[in-house]
């Protein structure tokens, strides 16, 4: 008997997991930690991964419900999360999201939420700070998550925007979120989600590579046994079961690819509800409801044919045609990627009502089906986002496949059009002529575009229909003018022709008469002589008449010959376009087959594609070295993919070196072709070389830098005192890695290194070319974009050789390569501070680091100038800062450089300033007793004799000095952040048994948390009793020791009761456990004897 009762699908489909849907989300455990370990350390989180790896689910249903869940040690469970995506207004975006409910919605002012949309935008707007003055302004207390889904859809935004717009909406964005996540006044994080094929586009923002490497995490791929879980966990769930053939079955359908978990997913989905319909009782889902879908190759572009063909008319299905064409985009690159469209600019493009394509849209996203976003729930209006659910789609839908060809076709073909209209306008191109005219007249009466189409690809629409007409009307002028003309000179040739004939002939005839009557009038010897005379001036006459003909018949041959040459001409046109086309097909193809990881026939047909471009009767350089670099890329990908395999040995010549080898010579030869004299273009020449070095430093790190998770610590003590909580301020560890040498010595990677600095150099004066060409011909916009790349080029040099300078200098032996770095790298930050403008963040950190740079090279005074230059900037960038406030953030930007001890000497300078000011004003004493924490901090990290001894002098005085502080003002908004010092200070002290300075350091830790009205620091609280405890424990003072225990306990229960459910395995309740084993300990535990 066949069930009637239904039970909700688990499975997503295509789209990602949702927040709400954790329960459903399995695969991926222990991911979350790592995410969350790498978000706490430097507040800057990349996800990245291959089309279809999880990595928005993995955000959204796997980080998180852990964060809400408090998971992060000491950022307790109150978070504000905004979760967006760049789409084709970026800053608007990010706009929106803020001012939502429960978001950063005070910072609107109050206003209604179209006005309060526009204040925060405008906020955003004001610089590179925005984001945290907009935080500010809402007076923000708890912790902010800012999720950037999708972030590859900048790239596309950027290279779409108006070649005329004056400002860059993509860099603003990116410098938003880059410094959010650098300030520390605010607690403020960024996480982003991008696909891996876009990483090399990140050069073109400065500081989002370096960003991105520190805070990187690279999804791993899905083992066997995870993909069994993710298949069979949602079901358990859900309470059903799936037969182990299915199961096994669908291991083997999705292998190891990662672009397959999306169609599993769906297909999944699609099972799921076959079986949900059809089932009997107790029977478990099988191998026939799975085939019944078509099984993961035939379900989706069979599902949405299905779709397709529920669409009631035709003017449906063009609408629907239209709709999709708008929601994809194939790149330059031929890398398809979704294209999230507003319903309103649909409807302009489909000239279709809102009624029309909301019924289209409905068709496509109905219950069991989740082709396009956002879901069925939600309601549609002429504001509401449009959006596949997934690339998966475009790539396995047959239809959607030739519809994405034919838009980027179009597309190529408009753009074209347009950039010849402007130059026309501008009077540097002539009108177009055939083929290529007609090839934009067929073109035009195919697709009929429309001005809303248009604006999509370039501004210049109406100019550029205006200019095809103008073409057209020419061509046919032309011609209309060359056929009148030859039918012209084809009748005066024939009535000359017959004139020349006729007289030719009657001077014939006339010549006849006269010497038959020669003979007969031979006595009138005057008329015979006359009639001599006429004979030969006739038969001059018809001499003449036949040079005529002849010279006129002369013309009509090279006339045809000329028509000959123009077929000739024609042919070869029409073979070279032939030619090109295939060279062309081969070039699509095999970027095609780069893409869904069949690397050797790529590599064939992308070797073939250049010997046709090749080919002279194409002479394509430019595409040549399109070409090349494409192939660059697929190199670096099979290369870099085998290094985060763990393949790190560069030495062997069949592992990731070779590809080094072939991607940089690719990329080396394409740069040659760009800037040689046949294609002539140092820009695409600089951005080569500049891509070229950005990839040839990821091969200079540990693969385990890149994302892989690793394994719990198996050395990790287990007892219950072992463990001291971790609170996130501990020394950094050494950046020094060591690497195996070749065989003859060589450390591929040095060489790695030096060949990427030596293109970022080369991609400098490509760039500076290319500058000083663009602002010669008034090319304001071009010149602003190479002057921007010369920035990239530079910087990335100079950053580059200041963190190895800094990495270096632990070994003695390398002294004199460190300083020659540094000398290097303040060489390229000078460079840069001469090509920057005004005083923004960045000057400021780059005025820091030069000072740091001339310091540690012993130059104190241009070192101090530098400084003084840092904080006047930073006190110009912000009126709340004081000089103090203003050397605390140079203090933080050469502690994150890495400059040890260039942040010990500063610090040494704010002491002196803070105890100058506090002894007059007690309000610094905070702000002293912070800078003391940090000077020791600083010296317990240094390996120097003394330095520990130092460091636990200043720990002591910084526990004095706080101690003031709380004693003047116990609820001082400065203190509420410093229980974390306290309790570092504390752990330190009990490391040495100094027990007196321990106990001083959490009782004063425990006080600031409890009594802070900033923030929930409940947990702070807990871990220093917990402390205090342990010490008093070493003291031999149970009594005391168990009531702090229990003061802890019952704060830890307190957190760990805030906890959202599904959590339980969180460091609070970890934390619980162990001091409840303790206090149990200690109460039974017999009373020592006195």
């Amino acid at each position: 008997m066949t069930e009637t009762l239904r039970i909700a699908n688990p499975f997503p489909g295509l789209r990602p997991f949702e927040t709400e849907e954790y329960r459903l989300f399995f695969g991926r455990e222990g991911q979350s930690d790592a995410l969350i370990e790498r978000l706490k350390r430097s507040r800057f989180l990349a996800v990245v991964g291959t089309s279809g790896s999880g990595k928005s689910s993995l955000v959204r249903a796997g980080l998180l419900p852990a964060l809400r869940g408090g998971m992060m040690a000491g950022a307790g469970a109150g978070w504000r999360i905004a979760v967006m995506r760049p789409g084709h207004d970026p800053l608007g975006n990010l706009a929106r999201v803020l001012a939502g409910d429960g978001v950063l919605a005070e910072a609107g002012g109050g206003l209604p939420r179209a006005e309060a949309e526009a204040v925060v935008e405008a906020t955003l707007r004001r610089g590179s700070l925005g984001l945290a003055e907009a935080a500010r302004r809402a007076r923000l207390s708890e912790k902010l998550l800012v999720v950037v889904d999708q972030f590859e859809e900048l790239f596309r935004f950027r290279a779409a925007r108006a070649p005329s717009s004056t400002g860059d909406d993509a860099s603003a964005f990116v410098k938003l979120l880059l410094e959010a996540a650098r300030q520390r006044e605010l607690s403020i994080y960024v996480v982003l989600t991008m696909r891996s094929d876009f990483l090399g586009d990140c050069a073109q923002f400065q500081g989002l590579p370096e960003a991105i490497n520190d805070g990187q995490y690279l999804i791993p791929r899905m083992t066997r046994d995870e993909r069994r879980v993710a298949i069979v966990g949602p079901v358990r769930v859900s309470r059903a079961r799936m037969s182990e053939p299915l199961v096994s079955r669908l291991l083997n359908d999705v292998g190891d690819n990662p672009d397959q978990l999306p169609i599993l997913q769906h297909a999944l989905m699609r099972t799921w509800d076959y079986w949900s319909a059809h089932r009997r009782d107790g029977e478990p889902i099988g191998l026939a409801d799975y085939e019944a879908i078509g099984t993961m190759s035939d379900a989706l572009s069979r599902h949405a044919d299905e779709a397709w063909g529920e669409l009631p008319d035709e003017r449906s299905r063009r609408t629907a045609e239209i709709l999709f064409k708008a929601l994809t985009e194939r790149g330059a690159d031929n890398r398809e990627i979704r294209r999230p469209t507003r319903q309103k600019e649909i409807c302009e493009i489909a000239e279709a009502s809102e009624a029309e394509v909301a019924s289209v849209v409905a068709v496509f996203r109905r219950e069991g089906r989740s082709f396009l976003m956002p879901p069925a729930v939600v309601a549609l209006d002429a504001d509401t986002v449009i959006d596949i659910s997934h690339e998966s789609l475009i790539r396995n839908w047959e239809r959607l496949k030739t519809w994405v060809v034919e838009e980027a076709q179009s597309a190529r073909i408009y753009r074209r059009l347009a950039e010849a209209a402007v130059l026309h306008r501008d009077g540097e191109e002539g009108l177009l002529q055939d083929p290529g005219l007609q090839i934009a007249l067929d073109w035009r009466e195919k697709n009929n575009p429309n001005a809303a189409w248009g604006r999509r690809y370039h501004p210049e629409f109406g100019a550029a229909l205006a200019y095809l007409e103008e073409s057209r009307a020419a061509r046919d002028a032309a011609a209309t003018e060359r056929e009148r003309r030859r039918q012209e000179e084809l009748e005066r040739e024939r009535r000359e022709r017959e004139q020349a004939e006729a007289f030719a002939e009657s001077q014939r005839r006339a010549a006849q008469r006269l010497r038959r009557f020669t003979y007969a009038l031979v006595l009138i010897s005057l008329f015979a002589l006359s009639a001599a005379f006429g004979t030969q001036d006739a038969e001059k006459k018809e001499e003449d008449a036949r040079r005529d003909a002849q010279e006129k018949a002369k013309v009509a041959e090279e006339e045809k010959l000329k028509a000959q040459a123009e077929e000739a001409r024609a042919e070869a046109e029409a073979r070279r376009n032939r030619k090109a086309k295939v060279a062309n097909d081969m070039f699509r193809e095999g970027v095609a087959l780069v893409q869904r990881g069949d690397y050797a026939d790529a590599e064939q047909l992308l070797g073939r594609a250049i010997n046709g471009y090749k080919d002279v009767d194409v002479a394509n350089e430019e595409a040549v070295a399109d070409s090349k670099a494409q192939l660059g890329n697929m190199f670096f990908t099979i290369g870099y993919s085998n290094f985060l395999a763990g393949d790190t040995d560069l030495a062997n010549a069949y592992g990731p070196a070779e590809q080094v080898a072939q991607f940089r010579r690719s990329y080396d030869d394409a740069a040659a072709i760009y800037a040689g004299p046949k294609v002539k273009s140092p820009e695409k020449a600089a951005t080569t070389l500049f891509t070229l070095g950005t990839m040839l430093l990821k091969f200079t790190k540990d693969a385990d830098d890149e994302g892989v998770t690793r394994a719990a610590d198996p050395t990790a003590p287990s007892d219950i005192e072992g463990r001291v909580p971790y609170l996130g301020i501990r020394p950094k560890a050494s950046v020094g890695t060591t690497y195996a040498s070749s065989a003859d010595g060589e450390n591929p990677k040095d060489s790695f290194k030096q060949q990427a600095v030596e293109r970022f150099r080369s991609a400098f004066d490509f760039y500076r070319r290319t500058f000083e060409d663009k602002r010669s011909r008034g090319d304001e916009a071009g010149a602003k974009a190479a002057l921007e790349g010369m920035r990239k080029a530079t910087y990335q040099a100079g950053n580059f050789l200041f963190k190895e300078s800094n990495a270096m200098r632990s070994s003695a032996d390398a002294a004199a390569k460190v300083n020659d770095y540094r000398r290097q790298a303040a060489q390229h930050f000078e460079q840069l501070l001469s090509l920057s403008e005004g005083d923004d963040v960045d000057v400021a950190r780059l005025l820091v680091w030069l000072g740091g740079l001339y310091y540690e090279l012993g130059d104190g005074a241009k070192a101090d100038s530098y400084f003084e230059r840092a904080i006047s900037a930073f006190q110009k960038l912000s009126r709340k800062y004081d000089r103090p406030d203003a050397l605390n953030a140079v203090i933080n930007i050469s502690e994150r450089a890495g400059q040890s001890a260039v942040a010990a000497h500063l610090g040494e300078q704010m002491l002196e300033e803070l105890e100058r000011l506090s002894a007059r004003n007690r309000l610094y004493l905070p702000m002293e007793a912070s800078t003391l924490a940090f000077l020791g901090r600083i010296h317990e990290g240094e390996s120097d004799p003394g330095s520990f001894e130092k460091a636990v002098g200043y720990y002591r005085r910084a526990v004095e000095t706080y101690a003031r502080a709380y004693g003047q003002d116990k609820s001082a908004t400065e203190l509420s952040s410093r229980p974390a010092d306290l309790l570092h200070i504390g752990s330190v002290a009990k490391g040495i048994n100094d027990t007196r300075l321990a106990l001083d350091a959490f009782n004063l830790a425990a006080a600031l948390a409890g009594g802070s009205k900033f923030g929930d620091h409940r947990r702070e609280e807990a871990a220093a009793y917990s402390e205090m405890g342990s010490v008093y424990l070493l003291m031999g003072d149970a009594g005391k020791a168990l009531d702090a225990y229990e003061k802890s306990a019952r704060l830890y229960g307190e957190v760990a009761g805030a906890e959202s459910p599904g959590h339980g395995n969180d460091d609070a309740k970890a934390e619980l456990e162990r001091i409840e084993k303790v206090i149990t300990a200690l109460k039974t535990a017999p009373p020592s004897k006195k």
